[in-house]
C-alpha cells in the first residue's frame, strides 16, 4: 500500500473527521498537486465554519463577498468555486467511485446554479436507483468512498427498514427520498427511519414527494431530535389523513425539533388562523431559512410576529396572496433582525409598492426576488428605495410583469443616482432598456431561473 492509499484509507475509516483529509492535502502539496491541497484545507474549512460566523464573510477574497451576508449555503459554494476544484484531483476521486448497475454520483443541478457531489474535498453522494440496488451494493459502495450523502430512488417502507439498518447507514448525515409519484413517502416510511435507532447522526432529509400524513412521523417521535434541515417537496392528498392546518401545528408546537436550522414544505398548503398562530408562536431559536405555500393572505403577518425566529435570514413564499402591507411588515419586524432574504411570489402585489417602499430604509435586507406570473410593479417607487435600501440583489422574473419600464420609469431611474449597494440586478429580457443597460452595466443580468 503506497503512502497515498494509506492516507485515502484513513479518510474512509474516519469520513467525519477532518484530520485525515488535511494530511492527505498535505501529500498532494508535497507531491506537486497545490491547487487540489488548497481546495482540499479550504472545502474542510468552510464546512467547519456556522452559518453566522464572521469568518465566513471574508473568505476567500476571490468569492463574491455580498453572498456571504445573503445565503451562506450559497457563499460556502461560492467561496469553493472561486478556489476551483482542479479537474485532475476532481478526475482521480470520480474515478473511485465504483461503476455499477443502478449507482452513480451525480451534480445537483438547480435553477441557478450546479451542486457537486463533492464535500470536504472528496466525493461524498451516492445515489441508489432502487433498495434493491442499495442492498446489493452498498458494501462495494462505502468502502470505495466517504459517502456521507445518501439518495434512494423509489422507497417503501420495509425496503427503508433495511437501508437503516445497515452498517453504512449511521455514517450518513443527508438523506434524500426521491419516491416519485408512485411511491410516496408517509408516516410509515419515516417510522422506518426512527425505529431503526440508527438516525442519531443524522442531519438533513429531503422527501421529494410525500403522502399527507409524513410530518405527523417528525412531529411525534423524539428521534428526529438531532434533525436541522427538514425539505418536503410535493404533497400527496387524501381525504383520510389530517389536514395540514393540523400537522403543521403539530409540528411547530414539537419541542424536539427546535434544534431545525431550515425548512420547506413547498407544495402543502394552509389557511387556518390556528395555523398562523403555530406560526407566530413557535420556538425555532436556530431557523436561519424558511419556505411556505399559502392559499390565503395572513402568513406574512404570522411570520413577522414570530418572537422566536430572530435568526431567521431567509424567507420564501410560494403562491401565496400577500398583501403589500404583510410584505412591508416581515421586512420591518423587529422579531426578524437577521433578515437577509425575501423570495416572493406573483399574486397579492397591487399594494406592493404602496407599503413597502414607504417603510424600509435601513433596513439588513440584502435580497429581494419577485416571480411569478402575474407582478404588478410601480417603477418609480421602485427604483427610488432600491437606491436607498441595503439590497444588495434584485432579482424581477415573470411572464407578464406589468406595467415594462417606461418613459417616466427611465427618468427616476436617473435621478436615483448611483444604487451604491446594489451589486446585481436581473431581469427578462423583455424588460433590458438600453438605458437599464446603460445605468447598470455589468450589475445587470437577464433573467435565468425559469
Amino acid at each position: 500500500m503506497t503512502d497515498r492509499d494509506a492516507l485515502y484509507a484513513a479518510i474512509l475509516a474516519h469520513p467525519d473527521e477532518d484530520t485525515p483529509r488535511l494530511l492527505y492535502a498535505d501529500w498532494l502539496e508535497e507531491n506537486g498537486q497545490a491547487q487540489a491541497a488548497k481546495y482540499v484545507r479550504a472545502a474542510c474549512e468552510l464546512a467547519r465554519l456556522d452559518e453566522d460566523d464572521p469568518s465566513l464573510a471574508a473568505f476567500p477574497t476571490e468569492a463574491p463577498a455580498f453572498w456571504s451576508d445573503i445565503e451562506p449555503d450559497v457563499a460556502h459554494r461560492q467561496a469553493l468555486a472561486a478556489v476551483g476544484l482542479p479537474r485532475d484531483h476532481e478526475s482521480t476521486e470520480l474515478a473511485r467511485f465504483p461503476k455499477l448497475d443502478g449507482v452513480h454520483t451525480h451534480k445537483i443541478v438547480l435553477t441557478a446554479e450546479t451542486i457537486s457531489p463533492f464535500s470536504r474535498g472528496f466525493v461524498e453522494r451516492a445515489t441508489f436507483d432502487t433498495v434493491a440496488d442499495f442492498v446489493r451494493h452498498a458494501d462495494i459502495v462505502f468502502r470505495a468512498v466517504p459517502i456521507r450523502e445518501l439518495v434512494i430512488r423509489a422507497p417503501d417502507p420495509e425496503g427503508l427498514k433495511q437501508v437503516a439498518s445497515s452498517r453504512w447507514f449511521p455514517q450518513i448525515r443527508t438523506v434524500t427520498l426521491e419516491s416519485g409519484t408512485r411511491h410516496h413517502v408517509g408516516s410509515q416510511s419515516i417510522k422506518a427511519l426512527s425505529n431503526s435507532g440508527s438516525i442519531e447522526n443524522l442531519r438533513s432529509i429531503t422527501l421529494d414527494y410525500a403522502h399527507q400524513d409524513c410530518l405527523l412521523a417528525f412531529s411525534r417521535d423524539r428521534e428526529w431530535e438531532g434533525l436541522r434541515h427538514l425539505t418536503v417537496g410535493r404533497w400527496d392528498r387524501d381525504d383520510d389523513a389530517p389536514d395540514a392546518d393540523e400537522q403543521l401545528i403539530e409540528l411547530f408546537n414539537a419541542k424536539h425539533l427546535r434544534g431545525l436550522k431550515s425548512l420547506e414544505l413547498n407544495r402543502i398548503q394552509f389557511e387556518s388562523n390556528e395555523a398562523f398562530k403555530a406560526i407566530s408562536d413557535a420556538h425555532l431559536p436556530e431557523l436561519r431559512s424558511l419556505l411556505f405555500r399559502c392559499e390565503r393572505s395572513g402568513l406574512g403577518s404570522a411570520v413577522a410576529r414570530a418572537k422566536h425566529m430572530r435568526k431567521l435570514r431567509v424567507f420564501t413564499v410560494e403562491n401565496s396572496f400577500l398583501k403589500g402591507s404583510e410584505i412591508a411588515n416581515v421586512i420591518c419586524s423587529a422579531n426578524l433582525p437577521n433578515l437577509a432574504v425575501l423570495n416572493l411570489p406573483e399574486n397579492g402585489f397591487n399594494g406592493f409598492s404602496k407599503n413597502i417602499f414607504r417603510t424600509t430604509r435601513g433596513k439588513a435586507l440584502r435580497q429581494l426576488a419577485i416571480s411569478g406570473d402575474r407582478v404588478t410593479i410601480r417603477w418609480e417607487p421602485l427604483f427610488r428605495w432600491l437606491a436607498q435600501s441595503s439590497v444588495a440583489s434584485f432579482a424581477l422574473g415573470g411572464s407578464a410583469v406589468q406595467p415594462k419600464p417606461d418613459a417616466g420609469a427611465m427618468n427616476a431611474l436617473m435621478k436615483c443616482g448611483e444604487f451604491p449597494n446594489l451589486r446585481r440586478i436581473e431581469m427578462r429580457k423583455e424588460m433590458l432598456s438600453a438605458t437599464l443597460k446603460k445605468h447598470f452595466g455589468p450589475r445587470l443580468r437577464e433573467w435565468s431561473r425559469y
